[in-house]
């Protein structure tokens, strides 16, 4: 083992190339202070980080962006709903829109802890209320709704700490003769 160390003001360039062996020096920085796996040698200081942070774990997906939606009952993303995995909290972007006197969709999110998958019919709970809207700081209703010829809704929804196995979106959709349009942008996130 070697009993002087090499300065340097920047990183040195790698001195093993394929399996050869070569000689190495440990290093310090211009100041003599010694230099660990892990130094910024930009910034200068020894840089501790996570490799995957949970501050940077979540997922952006559209689970719908219907126009011209039939009249009766859609589960999306599907029956069986999704997962929330590893992750804690779900926001939710949603938009309606009908065009017809006799039109209405309602809106709702139920989860489940069920294990089976599809979980069981019966174990799906309704948490809308559990929800906190975020344009109007105040908690949810219990469902979203648009209705009438000129019914528009327009909302970002938020249900922190969804500590459920599954969530999935219940649209009814009643239709007299006109267009509704639907749009559901979800985000998921670690904390």
């Amino acid at each position: 083992m070697p009993t002087h160390f090499k300065a340097r003001a920047a990183q040195s360039p790698a001195t093993i190339s394929g399996s050869a062996e070569r000689e190495s020096l440990p290093v310090t920085n211009e100041f003599r202070e010694t230099v660990m796996a892990g130094y910024n040698w930009l910034a200068r200081f020894l840089n501790i980080s996570e490799i995957n942070p949970l501050s940077q774990q979540y997922t952006e997906q559209e689970l719908a962006n219907a126009l011209g939606l039939a009249a009766g009952t859609t589960y999306y993303p599907s029956s069986a709903g999704m997962a929330m995995g590893g992750y804690k909290d779900l926001g939710l972007d949603i938009m309606l829109a009908t065009t017809g006197a006799g039109d209405s969709i309602t809106v709702t999110i139920q989860a489940t802890n069920d294990t089976t998958n599809p979980p069981a019919a019966g174990s799906w709970v309704d948490v809308t209320l559990a929800g906190y809207d975020l344009g109007t700081g105040a908690a949810s209703v219990a469902s979203y709704v648009a209705s009438g010829a000129a019914g528009a809704l327009n909302k970002i929804v938020d249900w922190d700490n969804l500590n459920c196995r599954r969530f999935r979106f219940v649209v009814v959709v009643v239709k007299a003769v006109n267009n509704s349009t639907l749009s559901l942008w979800t985000r998921q996130k670690a904390l």
